[in-house]
């Protein structure tokens, strides 16, 4: 099953869903709450029930990962 996002990702104070993650990094969504654990990547905001990323901490873990 493919996704495709209804908007692009684009703005930088964006919140972005572990969809929107997974996607971006290539990794499953298991293997991102094991990137979380070990410190690779940021750990996700809390609104309410609902988790997200902010879009500019993830890049910032794809630019320190890249390096």
């Amino acid at each position: 099953m493919k996704y495709y996002p209804s908007k692009p990702v684009q703005q930088e104070n964006q919140l972005l869903t572990i969809t929107d993650v997974s996607i971006l990094l290539q990794r499953s969504r298991r293997a991102l709450y094991t990137d979380i654990a070990l410190g690779r990547i940021p750990a996700p905001v809390r609104i309410g029930r609902a988790i997200r990323w902010r879009r500019e901490d993830v890049m910032r873990a794809i630019d320190a990962l890249a390096k």
